[in-house]
């Protein structure tokens, strides 16, 4: 949002996202688009479908940034799906933002480890440990669909 339109000073901002099917997440609480002393970075939490969204902003001068640390892009060529527990039921695919790109949730496992459930469509899905920035770790969708889960760091 470039605030060299409004007088920032005293003006808040609150947000939604929307998934591709039009459904909307709960709307932030209000952020103030300036605060007077320089770059600050806290984080937001949105609630979609009985699931929460983590999510950041981050201001410098009169810039307010919203951004994730962490997001899944299915570039298997596969029908692919990011799922995660919570809300009613026991697995829900994550909301996808654009066609390939879904916000990755922060789950742990009882060791405390980040994990992924992914999973094709008709199959069951699949706990994935999250692999270290830079790493990769094999995932067996199903014994004729073999693929991996890697990070990577995007400047």
């Amino acid at each position: 949002l470039p605030s060299f339109e409004f007088v920032a000073e005293d003006l808040t901002v609150s947000f939604a996202v929307r998934d591709l099917q039009g459904h909307a997440s709960s709307w932030s609480l209000p952020l103030r688009a300036v605060l007077p002393t320089g770059a600050r970075t806290e984080p937001v939490q949105l609630e979609f479908k009985g699931m929460f969204i983590n999510l950041n902003a981050m201001r410098s001068g009169r810039e307010l940034v919203v951004y994730t640390r962490w997001w899944f892009v299915n570039s298997t060529g596969l029908d692919v799906r990011l799922l995660q527990p919570g809300g009613p039921g026991p697995m829900h695919p994550v909301a996808s933002f654009n066609s390939k790109v879904s916000i990755l949730p922060e789950i742990q496992n009882g060791a405390g480890d980040g994990v992924a459930f992914v999973g094709l469509r008709s199959h069951a899905p699949v706990e994935v440990m999250v692999p270290d920035v830079g790493g990769s770790v094999a995932v067996g969708l199903t014994p004729l669909h073999p693929c991996c889960l890697r990070t990577e760091t995007v400047a």
